[in-house]
């Protein structure tokens, strides 16, 4: 069920409209927030959700606030000549929802 998920067209979907309807054996995921929601324009704003990892890894909080409830983030690493996707923080009331329709061995 994740590899379905970490498909880049998938990944992509997921970060533009916060929902992952394209595989029909991934249970619905609602509510994670639109990258593209980001008021890029207010470069304070911005920079208050920066966070560096490493030196060539930083995460971009996209959800509205930094509470650990509802908190989500992209990951970008620096690798080779550009920045590529690293990972993704999904807010914990999704995580558990993932987690609880895993299929139990």
């Amino acid at each position: 069920m994740i590899a379905k998920m970490l498909t880049p067209q998938h990944l992509t979907d997921l970060l533009r409209t916060g929902r992952l309807d394209a595989v029909p054996e991934v249970p619905p995921i609602a509510g994670l927030p639109q990258l593209g929601e980001l008021d890029t324009g207010n470069l304070a704003a911005m920079l208050q959700r920066f966070r560096f990892i490493e030196p060539v890894e930083f995460g971009v909080r996209i959800s509205k606030t930094a509470d650990p409830d509802s908190y989500s983030e992209i990951r970008m690493h620096f690798e080779g000549g550009g920045w590529k996707l690293a990972g993704l923080v999904l807010p914990v009331a999704i995580t558990r929802e993932l987690a609880a329709k895993l299929p139990a061995k």
